[in-house]
């Protein structure tokens, strides 16, 4: 049987980033270091930097002392006076990417856009962003949602950085089809986009294609899709103590 992985598998550098900077600040401290929930949507990775001394809090009230590690997703502004208030270091492993989707939507909400943020309400990358606007931003999804959305004045468009580049552009040229004027600032990960093409690329040239990564991770759930899409027959899993044999019977390419 020939596997086949992808090209661009495996963690964006933000990610990287993120976890090298857990790595280091529980090395060098003393005192609790504690990440504002999971450093990443992954299980696996968070057990393991847990064996390193990286705590996890859903919530700021359940840090009292130590290090906050501000995760590659970001936070609201609200929270990092909060931080400081409570007299609690700070790692701020924000990703470069989401600090430029952070400004862009502070920048262009002060200078009275309308601005419409592509991406998951609940994911905390954009809770941070809509923090950057006092919480003025409008949250859609879907090409269907940009349809119905209200336009009243020029709009300010920020996309999530691990959303679909495809899907991207289609919000964006209905809202420019309905007559609004748009500023969009593109701010998808390239490398998250270019692991997007990649793994489609292979999901075309093999009989059956895994995922591997959290289930509550919105990059991978969005990799299963892109790849079952192709029609070919495809598995997401943590682990590959979640591997079925049957997955594999008559199949000759894995990607």
């Amino acid at each position: 049987m020939e596997i086949i992985i992808a090209g661009n598998a495996g963690f964006c550098w933000g990610v990287k980033r993120a976890m090298k900077a857990a790595e280091d600040s529980t090395a060098a401290n003393q005192d609790p270091v504690t990440s504002l929930g999971p450093i990443i949507h992954n299980p696996t990775i968070v057990e393991r930097l847990k064996e390193k001394g990286l705590h996890t809090a859903k919530t700021l009230d359940e840090i009292n002392t130590g290090t906050v590690l501000i995760r590659a997703h970001g936070v609201p502004p609200k929270t990092m006076t909060e931080i400081q208030e409570k007299g609690l270091k700070v790692v701020d492993a924000t990703c470069p990417i989401v600090k430029k989707s952070q400004r862009y939507a502070q920048r262009l909400t002060e200078q009275g856009y309308q601005v419409v943020i592509i991406g998951d309400k609940n994911h905390p990358e954009i809770i941070g962003i809509l923090g950057h606007t006092d919480g003025k931003a409008i949250v859609i999804d879907t090409p269907e949602e940009a349809e119905k959305l209200e336009i009243k004045c020029k709009i300010g468009l920020i996309v999530q950085t691990t959303h679909s580049a495809d899907e991207y552009r289609k919000i964006e040229d209905i809202l420019r089809k309905r007559g609004a004027e748009v500023f969009a600032s593109d701010t998808l990960c390239f490398e998250t986009t270019r692991q997007q093409s990649s793994a489609v690329e292979v999901s075309r040239q093999v009989d059956v294609m895994i995922v591997v990564g959290g289930r509550n991770s919105a990059n991978t759930v969005r990799l299963y899709n892109l790849c079952r899409e192709t029609g070919v027959d495809t598995w997401h899993v943590e682990s590959a103590e979640e591997l079925q044999p049957e997955w594999f019977i008559g199949k000759n390419k894995v990607g």
